[in-house]
Formats: structure tokens, C-alpha cells, sequence
């Protein structure tokens, strides 16, 4: 009997990706990097909204989207 192999998942990824991540981790910059306030505008832009805000995945961040939605209400 064969082995089966079923890929998980089959990732884009584009040069202009791996450019874009190298950026970043040369920076030193992780987690408040000018990359995400790009992002956010980026973001804002697209929704057409007045706030957008990038974060991880985790417990802090749904903390933070928990809260945002309290307030937001």
C-alpha cells in the first residue's frame, strides 16, 4: 500500500511577500514597525472607515478587539 500525502494547505506566497517580510524582520521593528500603520491605512481605505487596527492573534488581541467592540457599541 502507497503512502498518501494530502497538503494541508497551498500557500500564494509571491516574491513581492518574501520582499516585504524580509523588510520587516531587518528592521528589527516586529510588533510597531511603519509597516502597520500602512497596513492600517491600507485597511481603512479599503472599509472606508475612520479607525482600523492590527494586531496578532492571541490572548491580548482578542482582549483588545472584545474591548473595541464594547466601546464601539
Amino acid at each position: 500500500m502507497s503512502e498518501v500525502h494530502i497538503p494541508i494547505s497551498h500557500p500564494d506566497i509571491t516574491e513581492s511577500d518574501i520582499e516585504a517580510a524580509t523588510r520587516v524582520l531587518r528592521s528589527g521593528q516586529l510588533s510597531i514597525a511603519p509597516c502597520i500603520e500602512e497596513f492600517e491605512e491600507a485597511v481603512r481605505n479599503c472599509f472606508g472607515t475612520r479607525y482600523a487596527i492590527a494586531d496578532a492573534s492571541g490572548p491580548a488581541p482578542t482582549a483588545s478587539r472584545l474591548g473595541c467592540f464594547i466601546l464601539c457599541r
